[in-house]
């Protein structure tokens, strides 16, 4: 954490538009030059931490931060995490906090160091305790008064969850830095509630374990449970462990994730030292069970390990048809989702802790009957399995049974009701509503929406579909992530909602493809002299009058715009590259190029649209005078993405709307659909190749 001078130091270059030289920084705070050089090497450090890029430090000119406004207001609620003296924290903050706080310390505490803390009087914090005990309630804990001291007793395993409960909740208020749906941008949040555990470590042990057990979960169980890990590592660390039953604990070593959470405590033990307990071990095996699943590695092979839980599936799905007089069509793709979630909500059950469900309210607003409709079939699961379904479990459930009947009625509908979703709302939106029609009929976009538009969005409007370039929270309505080319896979996915267009399959033919197969088809009713000869006429053609268009050429891609075989060290630098054309002309201000590398961060997989390609981009945000693209080839590869090869090919967008770049950005896109295409522009030296090869003027 940056002590207080560090803090003041941030807060005068996000303030200030201008550089500031070293010797006006030393003035300003009355420290050395020396001390303001360490000062801003912490900073630096820090800034990474939380995922932003370092000053900018230009010899005899300065430093600065570059940063959109909105990036501002994100660092300057990080600096206030633990200043409260900035804004009047409500009661809701105020109860968060005391719990927090009381729950840190090993001894009791004081409501005068409380009122301290939180700057208000002992009398608001007295009231505030009033609340908070009814508040404990909820998770079987209590609130202990002595004369001047404050506790907090309960099982310790009902005190993480309170903990990682309420630290969920901080971060998800405004006033505090949100958790992003991404779990690079989740771990940077928790970076600050854990600064002496090293993440990056527990991470890689749960994606070890996930491979064991061949699943993958949810975004939200990873997190978690690396909270959780986090959490038992600092509450041990301090002497706090937790208790469980002795016949709870037997029946959790009977199971084959007890094994893989040895493997974990074994991990945690040789790398900060710290005794792990049985109890733990059975704790974090719970974990591993109750886990939500987004996939399995062999559907038969999970399926096998829970047979019995298979007729029970059958016989709630027969009796949500009765009760609402319908018939199900697609019940075995229902059927799958639903036992992906039972098994693990099941065992959750079994240990009497449910999950909360964010979309619970919702859930009853809007599905209240088909809500009734699920609590009544899964008694025959409680019955047989004797657990009991809270209404937060139910909600999930009914989530999965409405997801079935919307795809229902799509299926019955003419036109679909799209919504697109994108990191930055724009650029990528446009292209992938062009790459729809050109494989898709019958639906339309509603509109197009950045991550932050979307819960507002959807309380107000009607959608079949969410289409989204970005990893989205589930939601009642089905969600489709692509990418802006649509791959094969991804194409297929969508032929699931949508109706394909007669002209469209899922798959590219390129012209050599197609020049193949007429030649072979020719040959049944003619003989060829020279089929070789043919077959190079018939691409010639093709590639001349039939699938080469060209676009008007207005300006958004020049030849000065194209940059090949360059080597570059990151991929910083190579954003930074790419866009030079673009400042260089005064069409963008540097400060979109920061934004694009804060966004990259913030939304990875937005960036990357195939394999060796990635298209910075973000919203103008008023930098953007005239809208452009440029091209970057790269002689070896910038990973960009750890799981992705490295980047080859840059395509840099700067829209100042939503309109000009549409058709230049679509038509390089569908040159960039033939492998050999892709091939030639990473082997092109010239920019007149490249640009040709874009524009298709050859």
């Amino acid at each position: 954490m940056l002590d207080q001078r560090k803090k003041n130091l941030l807060k005068t270059l996000i303030q200030n538009e201008n550089f500031l030289t070293i010797s006006e920084l030393s003035t300003l705070f009355s420290i050395s030059n020396r001390t303001v050089r360490y000062d801003l090497d912490a900073i630096d450090h820090w800034l990474q931490d939380q995922s932003f890029e370092p000053l900018t430090r230009i010899p005899r000119k300065g430093i600065k931060i570059q940063l959109h406004e909105n990036e501002k207001k994100l660092l300057t609620q990080l600096l206030e995490l633990n200043d409260y003296t900035q804004y009047i924290l409500t009661p809701e903050e105020r109860i968060r906090l005391i719990i927090l706080t009381i729950l840190n310390q090993t001894q009791a505490v004081s409501a005068s160091i409380l009122a301290k803390k939180l700057v208000v009087s002992k009398a608001t914090i007295t009231n505030d305790l009033k609340q908070l005990e009814s508040f404990l309630l909820q998770y079987r804990l209590e609130l202990k008064r002595q004369p001047g001291q404050l506790m907090i007793v309960g099982k310790e395993k009902d005190r993480r969850k309170i903990l990682s409960d309420l630290l969920k909740q901080t971060a998800q208020n405004q006033r505090y830095l949100p958790i992003k749906q991404s779990l690079h941008s989740s771990l940077a949040t928790m970076k600050h509630w854990f600064p002496n555990i090293d993440l990056d470590f527990l991470q890689n042990l749960v994606f070890h374990a996930q491979a064991q057990m061949e699943v993958e979960f949810s975004f939200e169980s990873t997190v978690n449970l690396i909270v959780h890990l986090s959490l038992a590592l600092q509450r041990l660390q301090k002497g706090m462990d937790i208790q469980i039953q002795k016949t709870q604990l037997a029946h959790l070593k009977e199971q084959a994730e007890f094994k893989l959470a040895q493997e974990i405590s074994r991990g945690l033990n040789q790398r900060f030292h710290v005794k792990i307990p049985e109890a733990e071990t059975a704790y974090i095996t719970y974990h591993l069970m109750g886990a939500k699943l987004n996939r399995v590695k062999s559907y038969e092979t999970y399926r096998d390990r829970h047979m019995n839980i298979f007729p029970l599936l059958d016989l709630v799905i027969a009796k949500v048809e009765y009760e609402l007089q319908i018939t199900i069509d697609s019940k075995d793709t229902l059927q799958k989702d639903l036992f992906l979630h039972l098994v693990p909500a099941i065992q959750r059950l079994q240990f009497g802790t449910a999950m909360k469900n964010p979309l619970y309210p919702k859930i009853i607003s809007e599905y209240k009957t088909l809500f009734h409709v699920c609590k009544v079939a899964l008694q025959v699961i409680e019955d047989n399995l004797e657990i009991h379904f809270d209404d937060h479990e139910i909600s999930y459930i009914t989530m999965h049974f409405a997801a079935s009947l919307h795809r229902q009625r799509m299926d019955q509908r003419q036109q679909q009701k799209i919504l697109l979703v994108c990191a930055s709302g724009i650029g990528t939106s446009r292209l992938l509503k062009a790459r729809l029609l050109d494989h898709f009929t019958d639906f339309e976009v509603i509109d197009s929406l950045s991550l932050q538009e979307l819960d507002s969005y959807l309380e107000t409007h009607a959608v079949d579909l969410i289409i989204t370039t970005i990893p989205l929270a589930k939601t009642v309505i089905p969600i489709i992530e692509v990418s802006p080319m649509l791959t094969q896979v991804e194409l297929k996915s969508l032929a699931k909602y949508l109706k394909p267009t007669t002209q469209s399959t899922v798959s590219v033919s390129s012209p050599d493809q197609m020049a193949n197969d007429l030649v072979e088809l020719i040959k049944t009713h003619a003989e060829i002299i020279n089929p070789e000869k043919m077959e190079h006429a018939i691409v010639a053609y093709l590639q001349k009058h039939m699938l080469r268009t060209q676009v008007r050429d207005n300006g958004i891609l020049t030849i000065d715009h194209i940059q090949l075989q360059k080597t570059c060290a990151s991929w910083q630098e190579a954003i930074r590259l790419a866009s030079a054309p673009l400042v260089q002309k005064g069409w963008i201000d540097p400060a979109y190029v920061e934004l694009v590398i804060q966004d990259f961060h913030n939304h990875p997989n937005s960036t990357m649209i195939a394999p060796e390609i990635a298209m910075p981009h973000t919203k103008s945000s008023g930098y953007v005078s005239r809208s452009g693209i440029t091209v970057l080839t790269l002689k070896e590869g910038v990973r960009f993405l750890d799981h992705c090869p490295p980047v080859r090919i840059l395509i840099f967008l700067a829209a100042s709307d939503q309109e000009q770049h549409v058709a230049t950005l679509t038509q390089m896109i569908n040159q960039l659909c033939y492998p050999e295409n892709i091939d030639a522009l990473k082997l092109f030296s010239q920019a007149q190749e490249a640009y040709e090869l874009f524009m298709e003027r050859r």
